[in-house]
């Protein structure tokens, strides 16, 4: 029998433990993307650390209110600190990505609601 499983299901599974689709050893990460402004990427980008691949970059954009490129990586649990380094292989070159907090806009909620 086979069983054909929808991307949610294995998303929500992924979360949780036990599950044949959870995976503890990789985590998504918020980034920022040094350089020339991207484009919108919604293409997997390849991450490295000392010319080893290490991850992917899942999308990035240049954001203009905060004048600077960002976006989401999958990467290894010990890239994942805030403040990691890695390279990044864009189309444009290689670049230099850094973890960063999420959300990118107010991680510490300092702006009030209005």
């Amino acid at each position: 029998m086979t069983t054909t499983l929808d991307m949610a299901t294995i998303q929500r599974g992924a979360r949780v433990r036990g599950s044949p689709f959870f995976n503890s050893t990789v985590k998504l990460v918020g980034v920022e993307i040094g350089g020339d402004a991207l484009e919108l990427n919604m293409i997997a980008w390849p991450v490295s650390t000392n010319g080893t691949a290490a991850g992917r970059i899942t999308s990035a954009v240049y954001s203009p209110r905060l004048e600077k490129n960002i976006g989401y990586a999958m990467v290894p649990i010990e890239l994942s600190t805030i403040g990691s380094s890695f390279g990044v292989a864009t189309p444009n070159g290689d670049r230099q990505a850094t973890v960063v907090e999420k959300p990118f806009v107010d991680p510490k909620k300092a702006v009030p609601k209005s």
